[in-house]
């Protein structure tokens, strides 16, 4: 029974990390409590995320520009191939061992396209880029996000063989690895 317990409480604890609560502040709709798995350059998941999204809307020059922030985040790493490990260029390593853990921020930005900003809209949970279009800017919008985007870890463990890592459009530099 009390392994059965113990269980339960596991399970409910990922899902309370997995779930989100999206709040409207000024022009910004701020989602706490969210997280996702976080793929590498060899396919792989090689953490998973806890962050805050913040979701920043501007018009520039008649266009719509969507910005979401990865802010407050936290990784956790899962055993098997570095974030930079199929990284063809630069210098990086190979493999990250499971429960290293770190800090990191990002963001993306695009225009929206085929639809119109309604700033009462409510966000469905999971609140994240694929349920936030369609709901404040109507089911045919898209979002266009071309190489402007950046992420940028810290790994806390001075033991590692690499320790920073950026993800970016331009390009990726470093990357958090044992081996």
């Amino acid at each position: 029974m009390r392994r059965l317990l113990i269980a339960a409480v596991s399970a409910l604890g990922l899902v309370l990390a997995f779930s989100s609560t999206a709040l409207a502040e000024g022009d910004d709709v701020i989602v706490r409590h969210s997280g996702s798995p976080d793929s590498g350059t060899c396919g792989n998941n090689w953490a998973n995320d806890t962050f805050t999204r913040v979701f920043h809307v501007d018009q520039e020059d008649n266009t719509l520009v969507l910005t979401e922030f990865y802010k407050s985040g936290h990784f956790v790493t899962v055993a098997g191939a570095s974030p930079g490990g199929c990284q063809t260029i630069g210098n990086h390593g190979h493999f990250v061992t499971a429960g290293v853990r770190g800090s990191f921020h990002g963001f993306l930005r695009g225009t929206v396209t085929g639809g119109t900003y309604n700033s009462d809209a409510t966000c469905p949970n999971p609140c994240n880029g694929t349920t936030f279009v369609p709901a404040f800017f109507g089911p045919a919008a898209t979002w266009n996000v071309i190489n402007d985007w950046s992420f940028s870890y810290q790994a806390n463990d001075d033991d590692l063989l690499f320790r920073r890592w950026t993800n970016a459009g331009s390009g990726n530099v470093g990357d958090i690895a044992t081996s």
